[in-house]
């Protein structure tokens, strides 16, 4: 290294299925500097402190003393605090460096070595935590037992450890009363390992502070802290973290946010519902509504009653009717008290606030903090969970490098800000993949995405090598052309729609646990969370030089393997991938060539194969892809067979029952459609093939009433009904059945028989009868009749709701009972 700055590439495997080569800047040494590191051992030390760095040297002074300072400084796109320094000596050219001192974060630092006040050229380290835990989820909710996650790295090549070790474990609350576990057997390998815990002994609430400590026969004790809430029942609506996939549950499902952060408030509330109707239409799911202060609205927002608190209610009712569950800012009211530490008054003011909304079915978050906040925003967020335990806390901020903070340590959700960088589309991954070391190895990953020059290309670029780095959800916002004036949904919408609907495509692979099931003193995997492994990943530019490419392979509970490639060069690239020998399905003793497709192309499936677990080929510049593969499942083969615009099961009359396939575009209910009659276009209606939820297959139709719900109808499509339209056949009878689902406690779902006019475009719906119903929450219903008979023309079925919200529909099948005669 000279006055020159190298760079290279280092092939890195972080995580389970990521494989990744990262590009690294060394910096330059100042100017008249002669010392130059040349090696340091080991290449990787632990962060918990006690390691011996040394390092060999050349160009020390002559007359140096022996007393040098060893140091560390993190790098520029990671963890951001002050250089660690400490003692070391100088001998025949080397430096041995005292023992490290105890380091808060894990990651890439840069090693040097000051002697005589000159500091020598940099060497990259890498730190790592030895010992980490949560608990499954934060908080559990009337379970009767859960989980303790652990993750051990004790397979550190620099330490020649190449044999998985036992340990044991214990666990009991910080006053000692409550004993968890003790002293039970868990095996290292720096994998995310499960451990049973059961709650009987505690109170029918509790968030306490609990120890953990860890012993093995060759090593000094290692000690954790870590929280456990637990809420003795829960409540529709409940959102928990659930740290197995570093995501959310809401009612108990996994859910993947995908979010807006929005300013149309500052124009007024007609037009904010207008735009949550479109981001809405483009896959939305949730909203953050920015400083409710604007034109025709008040600050006051804890005074029940006046426009304030009106307006609040609008945004949610709008939300509810529309799908997007919402953040609610509170940073008019948490920012002055996370500064000063509140008055008794803004205390009584923030309950106020928290009890006139809490309850409502659209809340998701109380967004607390936007970048700035001060020393007491964990005594905010303790008092939030304290009124209203049932939903998070969550904040923006603006790099990822404070994220690890003490001050933040009660924010439930922190959205790092992935500003696109010109000549390093990677940043966006670089982002990301920093939340995926302690002390953020279990969070939840929420990137804010935004837009710059190429619009479509780097926002679909930043997107997946966020996923790559393990993002469990995604966020948009636009960039401010001036002062007031926000450049908002805009062309950033326009562009959105696509990606999104492949990320809710992606869902159950997004949403995977990466947690391995310990058995007494054998670890397993239990067949879901069997993770693939990438052996190697490699790119290639059309001359040859090498070229970075991310990528990432995830199994989802189904068994269903989705792989996913970024290119991260302005040209093409040939991107070349390796599965570890193992992965099922891919690459067995008994599976040597596996067939996939890919399924966000053009056109009829493209069919692709895996051969003795590799598989090659040509991106676009800055270009991305997906492949879908059996593995332990069927759901490439399923998606093939789907291929069609009437996809039918044999005796089945609904095409599409399961909404399986997608011929129009991404994630679209075709031939269903999202409503009908008049108000078919009413704002607020959207309707997508969900993969979160199934019965059957991997998806479900998740349809958006909109706020009439009153004239809300979901047309059942048959394939007996052809041109000239006249409905289902009359003498004939037919039964029924569904399976469906709301987004909230007591919404009554009806399937109806309704008589429609059809002239041009207008339709006019008369003589509906009621056939069956059930009152359905957020679990999943049988809606069926056994028979009914049409006797007159332009006779359809329909589905109903009888408030506003989410509706969801599976395995849809309708079938002739009998014919009869006339």
């Amino acid at each position: 290294v000279g006055a020159m700055a190298a760079r290279f590439a280092i092939a890195l495997i972080f995580w389970p299925g990521v494989s990744s080569a990262v590009s690294v800047d060394w910096p330059s040494p100042s100017a008249g500097q002669q010392i130059s590191l040349i090696s340091a051992q080991p290449p990787s030390v632990q962060m918990e402190g006690g390691d011996r760095i040394i390092a060999s040297l050349t160009g020390i002074p002559k007359l140096a003393s022996e007393n040098v300072t060893c140091c560390v400084t993190w790098r520029m796109d990671s963890w951001s605090f002050d250089d660690v320094k400490w003692p070391g000596r100088l001998q025949n050219g080397s430096v041995f460096c005292d023992p490290m001192p105890k380091l808060q974060t894990e990651g890439p630092v840069d090693f040097f070595v000051q002697v005589e006040g000159s500091s020598s050229s940099r060497l990259l380290l890498w730190t790592f935590a030895f010992f980490s835990a949560s608990f499954g989820m934060t908080p559990y909710y009337g379970h009767e037992a859960g989980e303790l996650l652990v993750r051990i790295n004790d397979t550190n090549a620099a330490r020649d450890e190449q044999t998985t070790q036992q340990y044991l474990l214990s666990a009991v609350s910080e006053d000692g009363y409550v004993k968890l576990m003790d002293e039970v057997p868990i095996l290292g390998g720096d994998l995310k390992r499960s451990l049973p815990i059961a709650f009987q002994n505690l109170r029918s609430s509790a968030n306490v502070m609990v120890n953990l400590t860890l012993k093995s026969s060759t090593r000094a004790c290692f000690q954790h802290q870590i929280r456990l809430v637990y809420i003795s029942d829960s409540k529709p609506g409940a959102v928990a973290v659930d740290h197995r996939f570093r995501g959310f549950r809401v009612d108990g499902q996994p859910f993947l946010p995908i979010m807006w952060l929005s300013t149309m408030d500052q124009f007024n509330m007609d037009i904010l519902v207008q735009s949550m109707s479109q981001v809405a239409l483009r896959g939305a799911n949730s909203i953050m509504v920015y400083s409710m202060d604007g034109p025709g609205t008040t600050t006051d927002l804890t005074a029940v009653g006046g426009v304030g608190r009106f307006e609040v209610l609008h945004v949610l009712d709008a939300s509810q009717a529309i799908g997007l569950k919402v953040h609610i800012d509170l940073r008019a009211i948490s920012k002055p008290m996370s500064v000063s530490g509140g008055t008794p008054e803004s205390w009584a003011g923030l309950k106020s606030f928290l009890l006139a909304y809490k309850d409502h079915p659209a809340v998701f978050a109380w967004y607390v903090a936007d970048d700035f906040s001060g020393p007491h925003l964990n005594k905010v967020c303790e008092f939030i969970k304290a009124v209203d335990p049932y939903h998070i806390t969550s904040m923006s901020i603006a790099g990822i490098g404070d994220a690890w903070r003490p001050r933040y340590a009660d924010v439930d959700l922190i959205m790092p800000e992935t500003y696109p960088t010109l000549g390093k589309p990677g940043m966006a991954w670089d982002t990301v993949h920093v939340l995926s070391y302690y002390p953020s190895d279990w969070a939840p990953r929420v990137p804010c995405l935004n837009g710059n020059r190429n619009l479509e290309k780097q926002l679909r670029s930043d997107m997946y090598n966020t996923l790559v780095a393990g993002a469990s959800g995604f966020t948009f916002f636009a960039f401010r052309q001036m002062l007031g004036e926000w450049e908002e949904p805009g062309s950033l919408l326009d562009v959105t729609g696509f990606v999104s609907r492949e990320m809710l495509e992606l869902a159950p692979s997004i949403l995977a646990s990466e947690v391995q099931v310990n058995k007494g003193s054998v670890a397993t995997f239990s067949e879901e969370t069997v993770q693939p492994r990438l052996g190697s990943v490699s790119g290639t530019r059309q001359s040859g030089a090498p070229a970075l490419v991310h990528a990432i392979a995830r199994r989802e509970r189904s068994g269903c393997v989705h792989l996913v490639l970024v290119n991260n060069e302005n040209e093409p690239t040939q991107a070349t991938v390796q599965f570890e020998f193992g992965t099922e399905g891919i690459y067995t003793s008994t599976v040597k060539d596996a067939l996939g497709m890919v399924p966000f192309e053009f056109g009829s499936a493209r069919l692709v194969q895996v051969r003795n677990g590799s598989i090659s080929e040509w991106l676009p510049s800055y270009g991305t892809q997906v492949f879908r593969f059996n593995g332990s499942s069927s759901c490439a083969i399923a998606h093939m067979n789907a291929d069609n615009p009437n996809y039918t099961v044999p005796g089945n009359l609904v095409p599409n029952p399961s909404f399986e396939m997608s011929p129009n575009y991404v994630s679209s209910t075709s031939p269903w459609s999202c409503g009908t009659g008049a108000a078919s276009f009413a704002s607020g209606r959207a309707c997508f093939a969900d993969a979160s939820f199934a019965v059957v297959g991997r998806r479900s139709g998740r349809f958006a009433s909109g706020p009439d719900a009153a004239s809300f109808r979901i047309r059942i499509p048959t394939v007996v009904d052809t041109w000239p339209y006249k409905g289902l056949p009359t003498g004939t009878s037919y039964s029924f059945s569904a399976w469906v689902k709301g987004d909230r406690a007591g919404q009554k779902i009806s399937v109806l028989s309704t008589v429609a006019a059809v002239f041009g475009t207008t339709e006019t719906t008369t003589d509906e009868t009621e056939l069956t119903s059930v009152v359905a929450g957020t679990d999943w219903a049988r809606l069926s009749f056994s028979s009914f008979v049409p006797n007159r023309n332009h006779t359809y079925l329909a589905i109903s709701v009888s408030r506003p919200g989410l509706l969801w529909i599976d395995d849809v099948r309708l079938q002739r009972a009998s014919v009869l005669l006339v």
